[in-house]
């Protein structure tokens, strides 16, 4: 379990300290040890420590930091700051002893060939969906992998433990009824899944063409990979293909001035104002102006007019309406999909390059 994991750490952690203590006391390496030259070596490898933490880069890190302390423990020696560590290492052992008897030993062990992200899960489909022959799919065996939700028990092996992925990117293949106008190669999305709260970026790979006239087969890619993402092989998802964001404004407000300007009436106080749109988006509903700085166009938070008769008489003049209002205070990060990017929804299920 998780703390027989931490433990272990700790064991491996505490011996190579043991180890290294044990080695550079050693009289072969400390009596020929000049105090001028570990001193020099000392210093050189402080500044290639916090070269390597400015920089980020551990990849090495743990290594040159051994290095840094094995030449401390030796100086330290020569220098006749210390006589020997045993005192250390005795304190070492007896704390790798302790924690030897508070861990549980493996029930098995299980050797593999490549290393990778353990998943501790197997539907069955692991030889069948890989990202090799992610082309190859076929609509009928999309939908059997769905209708079954994604397990295929004739093909799980009972001596199964997991599966090792052995990297982050993987592939969405599912069917939709799309418009070729609305989806283009290369174009990336946003996918929502149904069973997560998590939303990824992917990128449309391709478009297969089906014996159904209004079904495609739509493969995407993603290089974003968690835990949820992978206890899943079929998902319902919504692809969104485009978001905007700016001022909602009801179907209801929306009037024309004498100039044909698309906009809204406003009250300020006892005024009638008009403030024109810079329609972004529109649906059946509503629209999106673009929010601005310019006082000429809507704004969050105006008093809105949006029934009512406006007579020309009272436009801009500081008299009472009887007019009904509301105010546009939606967030402004109100977002919708135009009718020719709208979001469509699809079944499909993932394919990744894992073995069982």
């Amino acid at each position: 379990n998780e703390s027989d994991i931490f433990i272990n750490q700790q064991i491996e952690k505490l011996k190579a300290e043991a180890e290294l203590l044990e080695r550079e006391q050693n009289p072969g390496t400390t009596d020929v040890a000049q105090p001028e030259f570990i001193s020099g070596l000392i210093e050189e490898k402080y500044q290639t420590v916090t070269s390597l933490i400015a920089k980020n880069d551990l990849a090495v890190l743990a290594e040159e930091r051994r290095n840094f302390q094995s030449l401390l423990v030796i100086y330290q020696i020569v220098i006749k700051k210390e006589t020997d560590y045993n005192d250390r290492i005795d304190a070492l052992n007896k704390e790798i002893a302790a924690l030897e008897k508070k861990r549980s030993e493996p029930i098995d062990e299980i050797t593999v060939s490549d290393s990778g992200y353990f998943v501790s899960y197997v539907d069955g489909y692991e030889s069948i969906l890989s990202t090799d022959s992610v082309e190859e799919i076929t609509a009928q065996q999309i939908k059997e992998i769905v209708e079954n939700d994604g397990y295929n028990s004739g093909r799980v092996s009972k001596s199964a433990v997991g599966k090792l992925i052995s990297g982050y990117k993987w592939n969405i293949v599912g069917l939709a009824d799309i418009d070729d106008a609305v989806f283009n190669l290369g174009d990336e999305v946003k996918v929502k899944l149904a069973s997560t709260p998590d939303t990824v970026t992917a990128k449309i790979e391709n478009i297969i063409k089906t014996d159904e006239p209004t079904e495609s087969i739509v493969v995407l890619s993603c290089e974003k990979l968690n835990y949820n993402l992978v206890q899943y092989r079929t998902e319902r998802m919504e692809i969104i293909l485009n978001d905007f964001t700016g001022i909602k404004v009801p179907r209801s407000a929306i009037r024309f001035n004498k100039q044909n300007e698309i906009g809204v009436y406003i009250l300020q106080g006892q005024r009638v104002s008009f403030k024109k749109l810079d329609v972004i988006f529109e649906c059946d509903e509503y629209m999106l102006s673009k929010e601005t700085a310019d006082s000429d166009y809507v704004s969050l938070y105006d008093d809105v007019i949006i029934k009512g008769e406006i007579s020309p008489e009272i436009l801009n003049k500081t008299e009472e309406t009887t007019a009904e209002t509301e105010y546009t205070d939606v967030p402004e990060t109100t977002a919708g999909t135009s009718e020719e990017s709208q979001s469509k929804k699809t079944e499909g299920t993932s394919g990744d390059d894992d073995n069982e």
